[in-house]
């Protein structure tokens, strides 16, 4: 007999039923979860079930729970390999934390069997903790793990590798590298890569796809049939606001310097347009047009011009972002960035303090200045929310940490109990915060002794706050995958409200239609690369037989991977190939930091 109340037997009947539904599924019929504790969703163990034996690419709306997939697909491995052990990775200690302690309240292993390793443990303690065949499941960050791996650490009896926030697995992230390892080094290896969003372009996807080697990719949307009666609706409001007539002045100024440094970069031929029409991705390609020449470019005198017209370059890009900062964000964060520039050792900032206009705005600046108009309607949305929901809990995400903690500022003189989110970055003109502050925030905004949050991209990625009822974006974002993360942290158990802010005639408005072009592609990205996976192993399975001993199909993919990313030169090149890198680094690393898809702030 069912004992308990009509709602818990209700809920015990219809997990019976469900559970006998799937009597017979891989992924349920296992006595490693808790069954009582989970609520048995088709679409999960139907994407649980597809991913068995096959490098998988999980594309899931957040607050679907790719985690609870995650779960289910260990605790196969577990259970079918019993003296395997399972890699759970995530971006950042509080997504790591929360994974633990799901797994914990999903599965039927001993708190002591899981582990979280993380950079504040030494090397050495690492590596004992590696070492013990008591710990079934470790959670930690790439980092971490490719530190290890340099260190010696063998990944020999781990049966599934999940990569959680998988879109990160591009250039040089750590996930490729532990990827790559892992998959050459060793046999019967499996991935389990999951994200919300896979990128927006199909060279992008393409690219997660063989970074992390994958032979399946299984997608769904909030649309589909199965996942759709689990979608809390986001409703989402836009506010256009004008900027402040008072930055004209500012803007004036900084437009004029900008349009003499294109200038010379049109005698060069380096611009056609109209310079109204030159935007960040136009100076960016000049960059690369410029440091391939510096790289090849025999000619001394030559290669000198070059240099000298990508400083120029480098310099019109901060002059951009300065202008984009005091429209979009503000005067008091273009003001910070310009007092970084004057401390700052790099050329370019070096070339723009010799400009005496540099000099008045900077001056203007000092005086004082006149907030943006974004500020006063983030402080009417505030006001009205917590006028009709005084338990509330509001995320504001912006781009810039400067931005963040002059928000948190105003928002605490008007009585908002509101505290920063932001990543561990270290600079000297940046606020940071420690892996231990990040949780303790964390803790205190779920449980209601802060009701605001100013976040920057850390925040974006998997956090699982069910209170949360606003989003508010301080500003567009041309990322769709940040875009869907950012909206995603409202709307995850009850309708949820999502306010972007919008400052008129500004890259704001370029940025969110840029963003919504790319989440609409996303679908049919998805389809062509899983038609090219299709084919790639029907040629596998079908080409001919070779009088040689046969590749592993891994051994074939990491194979491509070296002969890919293998530079072949003469040893003769290689001083003069240094020489250049060493020229053209600093101003690469200038233009990701300037580049509004970098999580850098």
């Amino acid at each position: 007999m069912i004992g308990g109340s009509s709602d818990e037997i209700k809920s015990k009947l219809n997990i019976k039923k469900t559970l006998e539904k799937y009597s017979i599924s891989h992924i349920l019929n296992n006595p490693i979860l808790k069954k009582e504790k989970i609520e048995v969703r088709e679409y999960q163990v139907k994407i649980a079930e597809s991913s068995i034996g096959k490098n998988t690419l999980v594309v899931l709306p957040t607050a679907l729970g790719k985690t609870i997939i995650a779960a289910y697909l260990s605790a196969y491995y577990l259970y079918s390999q019993p003296n395997s052990r399972i890699l759970v990775m995530a971006p950042t200690k509080p997504l790591v934390d929360q994974h633990k302690e799901k797994f914990f309240q999903l599965l039927n292993i001993d708190a002591d069997q899981l582990k979280i390793l993380t950079g504040e443990i030494t090397p050495e303690e690492r590596r004992l903790w590696w070492n013990s065949k008591n710990i079934k499941i470790f959670f930690t960050t790439p980092e971490v793990v490719k530190n290890d791996l340099e260190n010696g650490l063998k990944l020999d009896d781990f049966s599934l590798i999940i990569f959680d926030e998988a879109h990160r697995a591009r250039k040089g992230y750590a996930y490729t590298k532990i990827a790559q390892h892992y998959v050459s080094h060793y046999k019967n290896t499996r991935i389990l890569a999951l994200t919300a969003s896979p990128g927006g372009s199909i060279d992008r996807v393409r690219e997660i796809v063989e970074n992390l080697f994958i032979e399946n990719i299984l997608y769904r949307s909030e649309y589909d049939e199965d996942v759709s009666p689990y979608i809390s609706k986001v409703k989402i409001e836009y506010r256009v606001v004008d900027p402040p007539d008072s930055y004209q002045r500012y803007a004036k100024l900084i437009k004029e310097m900008f349009e003499e440094y294109l200038a010379e970069l049109r005698e060069a031929d380096l611009i056609k347009k109209d310079y109204r029409h030159i935007f960040r991705k136009h100076l960016l390609e000049i960059g690369e047009i410029l440091r391939e020449k510096i790289k090849t470019e025999k000619n001394r005198y030559v290669r000198g011009l070059s240099w000298n017209l990508l400083l120029t370059q480098s310099t019109a890009l901060i002059l951009l972002h300065a202008l984009e900062l005091l429209l979009s964000q503000g005067a008091y964060t273009l003001r910070k960035f310009l007092i970084n520039s004057i401390t700052s050792e790099k050329k370019s900032h070096r070339r723009l303090l010799s400009d005496s206009r540099f000099q008045v705005l900077m001056n203007i600046l000092k005086e004082e200045y006149e907030e943006h108009s974004k500020i006063q309607v983030l402080i009417e949305e505030l006001d009205n929310q917590f006028n009709l929901e005084p338990q509330s809990r509001v995320i504001i995400f912006t781009q810039y940490r400067d931005t963040a903690e002059h928000l948190v500022d105003i928002l605490k003189n008007r009585n908002f109990r509101a505290e920063i989110f932001v990543g561990q970055r270290k600079d000297k003109s940046a606020i940071y915060m420690s892996q231990k502050e990040q949780l303790q925030i964390l803790k205190r905004f779920r449980e209601g002794s802060i009701d605001v949050l100013v976040s920057t991209s850390i925040g974006e990625e998997g956090l699982d706050i069910p209170q949360c009822t606003l989003v508010i974006f301080y500003e567009p974002i041309p990322s769709e995958i940040r875009f869907i993360q950012r909206r995603g942290r409202t709307g995850r158990v009850r309708t949820g409200r999502c306010v972007i802010l919008i400052a008129k005639g500004t890259l704001d408005e370029a940025y969110l239609e840029s963003a919504y072009k790319k989440v609409r592609k996303t679908k049919n990205i998805i389809e062509q690369i899983n038609q090219e996976i299709k084919q790639k192993n029907l040629m596998e399975y079908t080409k001919p037989t070779s009088t040689d001993i046969p590749q592993t199909s891994h051994e074939a993919k990491h194979e491509n991977y070296v002969s890919k990313n293998s530079l072949i030169y003469n040893s003769s090149d290689k001083v003069e190939e240094a020489k250049i890198e060493n020229l053209t680094r600093s101003l690469r690393k200038e233009e990701e930091a300037l580049t509004p898809d970098s999580p850098s702030y």
